[in-house]
This record gives C-alpha cells, structure tokens and sequence, in this order.
C-alpha cells in the first residue's frame, strides 16, 4: 500500500481521482462531484488530497476541504473492488495525523444519502449528524424574470475591497480572511461574483462557480442583517438569476435542512431538491 498526500494534485493524479470516482457514481448512481481544487481552503499549504495505491492502481481517495480554522470537511471514496479493507479508514487515519497540530475543532463526513455504501460506513464510525444539506436545481425553461428593484454589481479587483468587507459583515468572518476569499475567488476560472446594491448601499453578496457548458453553482448567499427579511434576498436572487441565464441552462445551490427561509425563498423561485447529503461529525478536542 502506498499512500499519497499533497495539497495540489498532478495531471495525471486528478485523472485517476476522477477515473476512480466515474466508477463510483456509476455503481451507486451519485449526483455529486469532487472539487479537486484546494484554491478555497482557509489554508492551501495543508495537504487536502490523500490517495491510497495497491502498485499503480488507485484505490482510494480522501479529498479535504477547510471553509474555517475551526472545521475540516472529508470526501472520497474506494474502488468497489477493494471495499471493507481498511483503506479508506487508512486514509482517514493518515490525515488526522497531518491535522494533528492544526486549530480544528471538528471533522465533518459528507456523503449523499442514497449512497448505500457511505452511509454504511459513516453509520458504524462517525454516527453523529452534524447537518444535512439540500441541492435544489432550477432549469431556464422553468425560470421567469420578474423586474426587480437594485443592481447587481460584478465585483473587480477595482471593488474587491469593498465586496470583502461586505462579505466579512455578512458573515461575522475576519476581514483579511474575506479579502483572501475575493481574491481567490477572482482568481478562479469560470467564477463570477456579485454584490447586491440598493439605493447606492451594498446590501448583498453572492457567486457562482460554472460547472461543466451550461451549468453554474450559486454559493455564499447573503444579505446584511440589518436588511433582512425585507425582499432584498429575493430580489438578489432574480438578478443573479438573469444574469447566469444569460450563459447558462441549469443552476444549482446548497441549503442546509434547517434553513427554512432559504428553502423556502429558493422553492418559491423555482429550484426544486435533487439531492441530500449528510454530514457525520468527529469531534477533534
């Protein structure tokens, strides 16, 4: 058994990662994919990406992702063929080590829930469910504009600073760490960001990520407290939605279940649930 770990994977790395993964979500029938980027991790330094070979033949993958300081999110996966070995467990194993000096606090297991197999495993390992997340879709032939009052305003490296700490009030995060988001952000092909203006003020922000020709994901929805609960997420949302359109035939989000005025902003939009994923808690100190 030789074990890979590394923050940034090779061409040939990311290959067999996703060959391995095609595989899975072929037997399994699974909607979600990996995101084989390490560009939005709170630290990009830590390796994210451990890789389990029997030779040459990838077996299983373990893929991290670090939204904050306090909370690491696990993915991944083994080949069907080489299950209940302890290699995925190996894997789990072998980055805990990695993170043994970091500030985490909890480590999140994030599987779908049609997922047989996953969800087997995390039953007996980490039973605790921290959450459960929805992806709700909406399609363009199901979606009508409606005139909305405010602008949307794609944010720059002009406007960066000003998008950073209307992200960094949205969302009570450390500036610096708001400023690095934007510009990461930025830096990222096919990625668009907005922020939501209404009689001159900021009031909101969100963006989207283009996954595949004619689909983006819209992540980091939000609205100042202040302003909430008074039709500015709904208008956001119409604008952003007429924008991605424009390019665009299908548009996803995440929402967690608890969430109840995202859900119900986003039905009433149009975006119906395809998928739910759970994610199982570890509890680190």
């Amino acid at each position: 058994m030789r074990i890979i770990a590394t923050e940034e994977l090779s061409i040939s790395q990311q290959r067999e990662v996703e060959a391995l993964e095609a595989v899975v979500r072929k037997e399994e029938g699974l909607q979600s994919r990996l995101f084989l980027s390490n560009r939005l991790n709170c630290d990009p330094r830590l390796p994210c990406f451990f890789l389990a070979y029997l030779s040459s033949h990838l077996v299983s993958a373990l893929v991290a992702f670090f939204p904050t300081e306090e909370e690491v999110e696990f993915t991944g996966f083994t080949d069907p063929d080489h299950r209940n070995k302890g290699y995925f467990s190996l894997l789990v194993r072998r980055a805990l080590a990695h993170y043994a000096t970091a500030p985490f606090t909890r480590a999140l297991f994030c599987v779908e829930a049609t997922s047989d197999s996953g969800q087997a495993y995390l039953a007996r390992r980490y039973p605790d469910i921290e959450r459960s997340e929805y992806l709700m879709a909406l399609h363009r032939q199901e979606y009508t504009p409606t005139p909305q009052a405010g602008t949307l305003v794609p944010v720059t490296r002009i406007n960066a600073e000003e998008a950073a700490r209307l992200m960094s009030r949205i969302f009570n995060s450390d500036l610096q760490r708001s400023r690095d988001r934007i510009s990461l952000m930025l830096l990222e092909e096919g990625r668009k960001v907005y922020t939501y203006h209404r009689r001159g003020l900021p009031l909101g922000v969100l963006n989207a990520q283009r996954q595949g020709p004619s689909t983006y994901m819209i992540y980091g929805v939000g609205i100042l407290e202040e302003h909430r609960s008074s039709g500015h997420g709904k208008a956001m949302m119409n604008l952003a939605l007429a924008a991605l359109f424009e390019e665009a035939e299908t548009l996803n989000l995440e929402v967690e279940s608890t969430n109840e005025a995202a859900i119900t902003l986003y039905t009433n939009l149009g975006f119906l649930p395809v998928m739910q994923m759970d994610y199982h808690r570890l509890t680190l100190v």
